[in-house]
């Protein structure tokens, strides 16, 4: 079934042509709505009829380029790409999908190993895809990201891995991307499965290998290469099995080279390796607030677009440490007060008498008589006021706050007058408003204007897609700040992190990152030892939790906790076998049979 598909900064949408004429534009009267300001309202016309597919141009301000040619008529084929504006489209004519799982949230996911991969046609679409973001500058519409979770998406689910450095020596991880974040510690163990069964040279810097892995076999494929000087190792992981007519080996080898000289393109060959991301449609994103592939995360920036539009006082809800103030400032940015200014006050913990004071404005003594202070609220007069907190604020002030969003009007201490004010208050609590309305704490006609609209940060938690890409950006941002050449991480501190449950959210996570870089030596990457206690002792545990949650077999279970024990006496022992075994209450050849026979 021929379709059009829309490779959107923040996701794809695929437009189905089922026959007759279909008006495209950001109206919200076109049948392929695309909106989006650099696209008209009734930006162009297409037609399909039997499998002729046309597009006509509409708009005479705003034209058409087909496979970079401006048209003002012209016959589609399949994959040809059309810009519309910033947004690209191909025509793509892809196989039948099969039938996805619906998990118990409503949303459909593929089932691991039930999908069969995307024909060569749909790869061709990929690897354009990912030409086109090679050839692009850093502020790229497109998100490399995004390319790729649609790639592994078509080919069934898994993830993949670009590693700094060799894979018989020290891998740093430059770029992680999954489906599903339990793949993150898997990696250790694929990493031992092709330390064991692959010696790379130039006859083997492209191959693959079934192995199982989560309970299943699964198809490993890499790809090593040298470019300036420097050794990368790109892994693809997949749940299914690969068998086709052509060679996907190839292509994911393509792929491969693709994204390693893109990044070295995109950030220039001395520089860290920065994953990309674009803006979300019209956001802008406040500096520090990182955006990632997963599903939580595109729900807040689709909440955050919501809001920004309006002048509506906001409601931030959200853990603490997960990143509100970042979502305040963003939906500022991004709103028609923009360039107003963006004033901040916080009611934790403030003296009644203090907090009146910023928030509404002083007289104090001067020597010339009596000299007034603007509040905070005057401050943030045609522009946004973030009250953090709001739970924490007196009953006075509760009252004095209701009647300045009911009038409009603020009442400064010493003056005369009246003043009018243009007032946006966002605001956080430590705990939901109703509960503070029910427990006596907060006004309920204060607590109903603040929440006219809601916005819900995730949790870290909710968000473990996000985690690679977090922590590439924290590593990043602290070794420019500490004056360092980090690498990057292991796979083990990596897959230590996803394991975490990260009470503290971002802040934690972004301490536990800060720590590790400045505590680093030298260039090596960030490993496991620098990681703090806690983190690092919720591990092995973690890991427990993991294979128990899948796999209830009970020699499967022993030869797990067999596997994990083994990897954590050589990381304490730095290697050392014989010191591993005596750990371990084993003798060294004990301790080298068994790792013969896990293949390690």
């Amino acid at each position: 079934m021929l379709q059009l598909v829309a490779y959107l900064p923040h996701e794809v949408q695929r437009f189905p042509l089922l026959g007759g004429r279909l008006l495209l534009g950001s109206a919200p009267d076109c049948d392929i709505r695309l909106p989006f300001a650099d696209v008209a309202d009734h930006h162009a016309l297409l037609e399909r009829l039997d499998d002729e597919v046309r597009i006509e141009t509409v708009s005479t301000r705003h034209p058409v380029l087909v496979n970079g040619e401006s048209t003002r008529s012209a016959a589609l084929d399949v994959l040809d790409e059309i810009q519309v504006g910033k947004v690209t489209l191909l025509l793509e004519d892809p196989i039948a999908e099969p039938q996805r799982e619906v998990e118990a949230d409503g949303v459909r996911k593929p089932a691991l190993g039930a999908r069969q991969p995307a024909g060569h046609q749909g790869f061709l679409s990929h690897l354009s895809r990912l030409s086109s973001w090679v050839v692009e500058d850093t502020a790229s519409r497109g998100s490399l990201e995004t390319v790729l979770l649609s790639l592994l998406e078509d080919l069934g689910g898994g993830c993949c891995f670009l590693f700094q450095g060799d894979l018989q020596g020290e891998l740093a991880v430059r770029l992680a991307v999954t489906d599903d974040p339990a793949w993150l510690s898997e990696m250790e163990q694929v990493l031992e499965v092709l330390r064991a069964g692959v010696h790379p040279g130039p006859e083997r810097s492209i191959g693959h290998l079934v192995h199982r892995v989560r309970g299943s076999d699964c198809w490993i494929c890499y790809r090593f290469s040298r470019v300036l000087e420097r050794s990368y190792s790109m892994i693809f992981v997949l749940g299914t099995p690969v068998t086709e007519d052509w060679s996907l080996e190839l292509g994911l080898a393509t792929a491969a080279d693709l994204i390693v000289l893109g990044l070295i393109h995109h950030v220039g060959r001395y520089e860290p390796i920065l994953p990309g991301h674009a803006g979300q449609r019209g956001l802008t994103l406040a500096p520090g607030l990182i955006v990632g592939p997963s599903a939580a995360t595109q729900r807040l920036t689709d909440q955050l677009q919501a809001v920004a539009e309006s002048s509506t006082h906001t409601q931030v809800v959200g853990e603490e440490g997960s990143g509100r103030t970042l979502a305040a400032r963003t939906i500022h940015l991004s709103s028609p007060r923009k360039d107003g200014p963006f004033v901040e006050v916080s009611c934790l913990g403030a003296d009644a008498r203090r907090l009146e004071a910023e928030l509404f404005g002083a007289e104090v003594k001067g020597k010339k008589g009596p000299v007034r202070r603007e509040g905070k609220i005057a401050s943030a007069s045609r522009g946004t006021l973030l009250i953090e907190s709001v739970d924490c604020l007196g009953f006075d002030l509760q009252g004095r706050l209701m009647r300045v969003l009911r009038t409009g009007t603020l009442d400064g201490p010493g003056e005369d007058e009246v003043r009018e004010v243009d007032l946006r208050v966002l605001s956080t609590a430590r705990e939901p408003l109703v509960r503070a309305v029910a427990a006596g704490r907060l006004r309920a006609d204060l607590a109903h204007r603040l929440s006219q609209l809601t916005v819900t940060v995730p949790s870290l938690r909710e968000r473990l897609e996000d985690l690679p890409i977090l922590v590439q950006t924290y590593v990043n941002r602290f070794s420019h700040e500490a004056g360092k050449r980090v690498r990057g991480i292991t796979v083990k501190a990596l897959s230590a992190l996803s394991t975490y449950p990260f009470p503290g959210n971002l802040r934690e996570l972004e301490n536990a990152i800060r720590q590790m870089v400045y505590l680093a030596r030298g260039e090596a990457p960030l490993d496991v030892d620098l990681l703090p206690p806690e983190i690092r002792s919720a591990s092995i545990s973690g890991d427990l939790r993991s294979t128990l949650g899948s796999d209830l077999d009970l020699g499967n279970l022993v030869t797990s906790v067999e596997r994990a024990s083994i990897r954590e006496a050589l990381r304490r022992t730095e290697g050392n076998k014989s010191r591993a075994a005596k750990l371990l209450g084993l003798s060294r050849n004990g301790l080298a049979q068994k790792m013969t026979r896990y293949r390690m």
